[in-house]
């Protein structure tokens, strides 16, 4: 069995003023929300027990009738301190499926997912360079480090790096946790040291990239489920804008597949 954590509560500031009276996985994107297209993939491959972690915004979704899972501190945290707000949700006998909140995915990235046997597994997209050219003059402006051991398990993930070399792929914002292995995660993050400083983040300021780093330093093996596109994601104004004028033009199918 597997359930699913949407995390959600983020401000969305670089969406204002779209976010400015709704959340950010509420914001419309081919005349269907961010949350219901994830709860409709979700839902296709029989996962219904879905909980979004909520804050800014909250009773929008709330109104939705999601079962909604608070973090209270959304304006000074970041996506783990929201992930580990959901604690009383996760299960020793269900795999845990993990979703930002602004994405979008095609239920055979999903599938691929579903089926890896490894304690953590992240989608991670290898024809990323194609996907980022699109969306940025730059694409080392905005892409993060990712190297993969000959395992397929990963080495480095989350920085900022100015080599191609090091970009094997970028996390797409989907992973999953076996149930043997989620319990044992949240001990480890309740003995970090809450007081250091990782990778230059503060504890209660760690993304989930550079969380799966810390893991992957302490000798947690993290795996690779490798895609080609087939998954959005929703940063900006500009995001929405090209690919409503992608899909428009008939051209959105070279990288995700309304249809699937």
């Amino acid at each position: 069995m597997t359930k699913a954590l949407i995390l959600a509560a983020g401000l969305g500031s670089r969406l204002h003023p779209l976010t400015s009276n709704k959340p950010k996985t509420l914001i419309p994107l081919f005349g269907e929300s961010i949350l219901l297209r994830q709860k409709k993939v979700l839902n296709a491959l029989g996962i219904d027990n879905i909980s979004v972690v909520v804050g800014h915004m909250a009773k929008s979704i709330e109104r939705l009738n999601f079962n909604c899972i608070y973090n209270d501190n959304y304006e000074r945290t970041n996506m783990v301190s929201s992930f580990f707000c959901a604690k009383d949700f996760f299960s020793k006998k269900e795999d845990l499926i993990v979703s930002y909140g602004d994405i979008i995915y095609q239920k055979n990235n999903l599938k691929k997912l579903l089926k890896s046997s490894e304690e953590i597994s992240v989608m991670v997209d290898k024809d990323w360079l194609r996907y980022w050219k699109l969306r940025f003059s730059d694409p080392l402006s905005d892409a993060e480090s990712l190297i993969i051991n000959s395992d397929n398990s990963i080495k480095d993930i989350g920085k900022k790096t100015k080599d191609y070399k090091n970009i094997q792929g970028q996390y797409t914002g989907l992973l999953k946790i076996k149930s043997s292995s989620i319990m044992n995660i949240l001990d480890f993050y309740n003995n970090l040291d809450k007081s250091k400083i990782y990778y230059k983040k503060k504890f209660n300021e760690l993304d989930f990239t550079t969380f799966l780093q810390i893991l992957i330093d302490h000798s947690w093996k993290v795996y690779a489920v490798d895609i080609s596109n087939g998954w959005l994601e929703i940063d900006s104004k500009t995001d929405l804008d090209l690919y409503e004028k992608l899909e428009k033009k008939g051209m959105l199918n070279k990288f995700f597949n309304l249809n699937d």
